[in-house]
């Protein structure tokens, strides 16, 4: 990451490329779209304002969300080919579903382990409770 290094969720990650891909599809100029993105999403706001310096400096999305600590280097080379290919809002929701799909996983899992960690939990207090007597 950057020195600025702001590490997203993936649920947050999957919000950002969701919403990149709906406003590039629409046309709207970067500048705008980061804007509109800034507005709605509270907790990105820090990295987003520095993203807009990078973007204001000349860079191009990719170098800037890397420098603002958005995008990881991962990110940053998927989207460079994508701008240098004009295919920003493809990649965007390739991103945006990929995140998605995770961001699912990762919740249907962590919902599986409350049951068990549940009866673990009062299992313990039980044989402590009989274990003192």
């Amino acid at each position: 990451m950057s020195k600025a290094s702001q590490k997203l969720s993936i649920e947050q990650l999957a919000k950002l490329f969701i919403q990149l891909s709906a406003l590039e599809s629409a046309g709207l100029p970067v500048f705008q779209a980061f804007a509109i993105i800034t507005q709605s999403e509270v907790k990105l706001k820090k990295p987003l304002a520095l993203m807009q310096q990078q973007l204001k400096a000349g860079r191009p999305i990719s170098d800037a969300g890397f420098k603002s600590g958005i995008f990881d280097d991962t990110h940053k080379t998927l989207i460079h080919a994508a701008e240098a290919s004009g295919q920003l809002a493809s990649v965007y929701r390739q991103l945006a579903d990929h995140y998605t799909r995770l961001d699912a996983r990762i919740k249907k899992v962590k919902s599986r382990f409350y049951v068990p960690i549940l009866i673990l939990i009062v299992g313990m207090n039980f044989q402590s409770v009989f274990s003192s007597r």
